[in-house]
């Protein structure tokens, strides 16, 4: 009497599992999915935030060639072609360290625990 309830029991036990296994793969898929696209956004918004300052800072250099008198225009010179990237970069570099530490003291001080 046993043996017709074995492929019963094997394929109960079997969608079970399945059923356990598509949820643990599709939870983790979707959490994959969002950790990906913040990150992707995050990469974008700092290369956006580069060269925007990149671009600003190159207007004004070149403000400063058209405004100033020809013999500061020679001094202008000596300035290297890629220094607004440089400073476009540094100056992302430190927004983006001001966000995270402004972020990281909230989280700080709205997750600390009252005992």
């Amino acid at each position: 009497m046993a043996l017709p309830l074995l492929p019963l029991v094997v394929s109960a036990l079997g969608a079970v599992v399945a059923k356990v296994f598509d949820f643990l793969f599709t939870f983790l898929a979707y959490k994959l999915a969002r950790n990906l696209a913040v990150g992707v956004a995050a990469v974008i918004a700092a290369a956006a935030l580069t060269l925007a300052m990149a671009q600003g800072i190159k207007l004004l250099i070149m403000a400063a060639r058209v405004s100033l008198p020809p013999a500061f225009a020679v001094g202008l010179a000596f300035i290297p072609p890629n220094l607004n990237q440089v400073v476009a970069t540094i100056i992302t570099i430190r927004v983006s360290h001001f966000i995270w530490q402004w972020s990281m003291k909230n989280l700080s001080r709205y997750t600390m625990q009252v005992h």
